[in-house]
């Protein structure tokens, strides 16, 4: 969860549009061992660009397990994060 954490926060700094956020997202997927990244929509990202948090759960199939996300997009210095 970290990965993707570290991931998202990143992509903040250089997106300044949900549709660039979105475009690396699906551009990075393949790169995240055993396809299990959570599907973020387009919609999702773009209320989290007008301040909204938006969380989610996935079914996992074939497993009584989930995988949950979050996604937000907060105006802070990067210096701030990585003290």
């Amino acid at each position: 969860m970290l990965s993707v954490f570290l991931s998202v926060c990143v992509l903040a700094v250089e997106a300044s549009t949900p549709e660039q956020i979105k475009a690396d997202l699906d551009r990075w997927r393949p790169l995240r061992r055993g396809g299990t990244a959570p599907q973020i929509s387009q919609d999702e990202i773009t209320r989290a660009f007008t301040g909204e948090v938006v969380a989610g759960v996935e079914v996992v199939e074939n497993i009584k397990a989930g995988k949950g996300y979050a996604i937000g997009v907060f105006d802070v210095p990067i210096a701030r994060i990585w003290r």
